[in-house]
C-alpha cells in the first residue's frame, strides 16, 4: 500500500506525541533532570545549628580604683552618688553599706565622744516616827455596898443584881462583899497623838545619749562593674529566597512552652509594611498569621497532630496580633487577639503575650498596659514533634514566616527587636512597668540579650543553652547599637 504524505504527516505527529510524553514523564518524575528546561530553584543547605556548648568570652579590662575621699583630689567620672545608712552603737564601730550608682562597698569605723544627759527619776521612802501622847479619863463610877457584920464570904453565882439588901441572907451579903468591892475604878485609856517625820530617799537613773563631736569621713574603695555593650538585632524585611530571621529549637527543649506561658520582648519598627491579607481580631480562628511576623510556631496542615501553634503578628492597621491554634479543641481550635496601640510609629514598644494552660485564656500587653484577653483554644499547645521538614518544623521563628510562604500574604518584620525572653509562667496579670533589662528566674525558658554584638548565635543567658541562631539569605538579619 502506498502511503500518501497525509499519513506520513499522521505519522510523525504520533511519534513526536510519544516522545513528548516520555520527556514530561522524565520532567515530572526528576524536576531536577537535565531534560527539564525550566529546573526548580536548589533549597538552601539543611540548617546546622551551632553547638551550645558555653563559650569563654572576653569582657573589657576591669579597673579597680582606691582612695581616700577625704585627701584625694582625683575622683572618677561621673562621680557617684552615695548614700549611706550608718548605725552608731556605743562600742563605736559601725559598718555602712552605700548605694552608689558604681555599687561601692563602703566600711565606715566611728570613734565618737559620748556625753551623757542624766534623766532623774525621784522615788520617794517615807519614815514615819510617832511619839504617843496620853490622855487620862476621869476616875470610873464608885459603886457603894453595905456589908453585913459578921458574913462569911462564900464562892457560888453572883447575886441579882437588881435584889434589895433587905431581902438578901447574911450570907449572901458575905458574898457580895467578898467579890464585889465597895469602890471600883476603871483603868484610863490612852489617846495616841502621832507625830509623822519624813525622810526622801532620791533613786538616780541616766539615760546617756551618745553626741559624736564629729562627722566621720568613711574609706571608700570603689570596684566599678565591667560596662556591657548594649546591642539589637535588626530585621532587613527583604524579599530574598530566605527571610531574615532568629530560630530556636523547640523539639525536647525547655523553649518549648505550651501551657502557662509568657513571650515577651522589645520591638521598634522600622516604617510600616502592609499586609496583603486581613486579621480578624476576636475571631475564632487563625487569621493572627496574615500580618507581619514576629513571632511563628505554626505547622504546615498536612503534617499530623498539627496543633499546637502560636504566633504574635503586626495588622495592616499597626496593631499587634497574638493567636493560639489547638488541635485538641474541636469547638474552639483557633483565636485572635488584638492590641489597641500602632506599633508602625517609630518608636520602641514592650509586648507580652500570655497564656493561662488551666483553660486557655489569652492576655496581650502593650507597653505595660492590658490592652485585650479573651478566651483561647483550651489544651497544651506545645510543639508536639514529628512530621514536617526537620530544617524548619521544630523550631520557633523570629521575624519571619517559618516556611518562607508567600510574603505579599505573610511579609517578614522589618525593625529591631531587643530583649526576648520566653518564660513558662504567666508573668502580668495586671498593668505593670516594663523593664529595660530582662532578668533570669525558674521559669526564664529563654532570656536574648544580644550583648555579643557580632557573630551567627544569640546566647540564651537563661541557663538553658537555647540560643537563637541567625539565619536568612544572602546575608541575615544584622547586629545593631540601637537599643530601647
Amino acid at each position: 500500500m502506498k502511503l500518501r504524505n497525509w499519513d506520513w504527516l499522521a505519522v510523525l505527529t504520533l511519534l513526536a506525541t510519544a516522545v513528548m510524553g516520555v520527556l514530561f514523564t522524565q520532567v515530572y518524575a526528576n524536576p531536577q533532570s537535565l531534560l527539564n528546561p525550566f529546573p526548580p530553584p536548589t533549597m538552601p543547605a539543611a540548617l546546622v545549628l551551632p553547638s551550645s556548648t558555653p563559650t569563654q568570652r572576653s569582657l573589657p579590662a576591669t579597673w579597680t580604683p582606691q582612695y581616700v575621699l577625704p585627701t584625694s583630689t582625683t575622683r572618677p567620672s561621673p562621680e557617684p552618688s552615695i548614700t549611706r545608712t550608718i548605725t552608731t552603737t556605743l562600742t563605736g564601730t559601725t559598718t555602712t553599706t552605700p548605694t552608689p550608682s558604681v555599687s561601692p562597698t563602703t566600711t565606715i569605723t566611728l570613734t565618737p565622744t559620748i556625753s551623757s544627759t542624766p534623766t532623774v527619776t525621784l522615788t520617794p521612802t517615807r519614815t514615819v516616827a510617832r511619839t504617843p501622847t496620853r490622855t487620862t479619863q476621869p476616875t470610873a463610877t464608885t459603886h457603894s455596898h453595905t456589908a453585913v457584920p459578921g458574913a462569911t464570904a462564900t464562892s457560888g453565882p453572883p447575886p441579882p443584881t437588881a435584889i434589895p439588901p433587905d431581902l438578901l441572907t447574911a450570907t449572901q451579903l458575905a458574898w457580895i462583899a467578898t467579890y464585889y468591892p465597895q469602890t471600883q475604878t476603871r483603868a484610863a485609856i490612852p489617846t495616841y497623838t502621832p507625830t509623822v517625820t519624813s525622810t526622801r530617799t532620791v533613786t538616780t537613773t541616766t539615760t546617756s545619749t551618745p553626741t559624736p563631736t564629729e562627722t566621720p569621713t568613711p574609706t571608700e574603695t570603689f570596684t566599678p562593674t565591667a560596662t556591657v555593650a548594649m546591642y539589637s538585632m535588626y530585621f532587613n524585611g527583604d524579599s530574598e529566597s530566605t527571610f531574615d530571621r532568629l530560630l530556636i529549637n523547640t523539639d525536647g527543649t525547655s523553649a518549648n512552652v505550651g501551657a502557662d506561658f509568657t513571650v515577651e520582648f522589645w520591638m521598634r519598627a522600622d516604617g510600616p509594611t502592609a499586609s496583603a491579607q486581613t486579621v480578624n481580631c476576636g475571631a475564632v480562628d487563625a487569621s493572627y498569621r496574615n500580618g507581619i511576623t514576629l513571632f511563628d510556631r505554626h505547622r504546615p496542615a498536612d503534617v499530623a497532630g498539627s496543633g499546637g501553634e502560636f504566633g504574635i503578628t503586626i495588622t495592616s492597621g499597626g496593631v499587634i496580633a497574638y493567636g493560639i491554634t489547638s488541635a485538641s479543641d474541636a469547638t474552639r481550635p483557633s483565636f485572635t487577639l488584638c492590641g489597641s496601640t500602632n506599633v508602625l510609629d517609630g518608636s520602641w514598644h514592650h509586648v507580652a503575650a500570655v497564656r493561662r494552660g488551666s483553660n486557655g485564656y489569652m492576655f496581650l500587653f502593650v507597653d505595660g498596659s492590658l490592652q485585650a484577653s479573651g478566651q483561647g483554644p483550651s489544651g497544651n499547645v506545645a510543639y508536639p514533634g514529628g512530621g514536617g521538614d526537620p530544617s524548619r518544623d521544630p523550631y520557633l521563628s523570629i521575624g519571619a514566616n517559618k516556611y518562607d510562604e508567600t510574603p505579599a500574604d505573610y511579609p517578614p518584620y522589618k525593625g529591631w527587636m531587643d530583649e526576648i525572653r520566653i518564660s513558662s509562667s504567666r508573668r502580668y496579670s495586671g498593668s505593670f512597668t516594663p523593664l529595660k533589662r530582662f532578668n533570669p528566674d525558674g521559669t526564664t525558658a529563654v532570656l536574648v540579650h544580644f550583648d555579643e554584638g557580632s557573630g551567627g548565635t544569640a546566647a540564651d543567658s537563661s541557663g538553658n543553652g537555647n540560643d537563637a541562631a541567625l539565619y536568612g539569605s544572602p546575608s541575615g538579619p544584622t547586629w545593631s547599637s540601637t537599643v530601647p
